[in-house]
């Protein structure tokens, strides 16, 4: 991570609305004698001390544009794990977003409703495993008419932490399976999603 105090006017926005990574840049500045470059994919953490992380694409562009009348603006930044060449919008894979900080992971609750004995519409892999070691738990796939594809917030990629409240760090996959199965009509799970990446 690394802190500069800089006077900068922002002009590239990528919209991600509801997940800790606010905000992607791809600019230059001058500060005193020193070029600094931003790349695309890096991770914009606070604004002269305010914190993006949890904020909507809104809010941080308002909390950025606040800015612009100040003579010196310090940003808080992290390197991303990914980039891109040329001038089209930095779109990040999947895998950007595994690479982050656990910290940067910003949950959202999932309540899917089932009828007695029904599956909830989607299948997951990962889990803990004695050979491989533990991988988080993420969507394969959501199955079309079904209660996950019904509510529309479950998307595939997504990771699931929790479901009613049990958590599904190291466990291993049947287990999981089995939570899932085993839960009522009524299903709250606690799930990290990443705006239009999918596995």
């Amino acid at each position: 991570m690394i802190k500069i105090a800089i006077t900068v006017k922002f002009g590239l926005y990528r919209k991600i609305d509801h997940i800790s990574i606010s905000l992607h840049v791809n600019c230059v500045y001058r500060l005193c004698t020193t070029i600094i470059v931003f790349q695309k994919g890096d991770v914009v953490l606070s604004v002269n001390g305010q914190s993006l992380v949890g904020l909507t694409h809104g809010q941080a562009v308002a909390l950025l544009k606040a800015t612009a009348e100040l003579a010196g603006v310090t940003l808080s930044l992290l390197d991303g794990p990914e980039t891109s060449q040329g001038s089209a919008n930095f779109v990040p894979s999947w895998l950007f977003w595994q690479k982050l900080p656990r910290s940067l992971h910003v949950s959202k609750s999932v309540v899917l409703h089932r009828a007695p004995g029904a599956s909830l519409g989607f299948s997951i892999v990962g889990g803990a495993d004695p050979q491989r070691g533990t991988e988080p738990i993420h969507v394969l796939f959501v199955v079309q008419s079904s209660p996950a594809a019904a509510d529309g917030k479950l998307r595939c990629g997504d990771r699931l932490l929790a479901v009613d409240g049990h958590s599904l760090e190291q466990v291993r996959h049947a287990s999981a399976v089995a939570l899932l199965k085993q839960a009522g009509q009524r299903v709250h799970l606690q799930v990290v999603s990443w705006l239009g990446t999918e596995l």
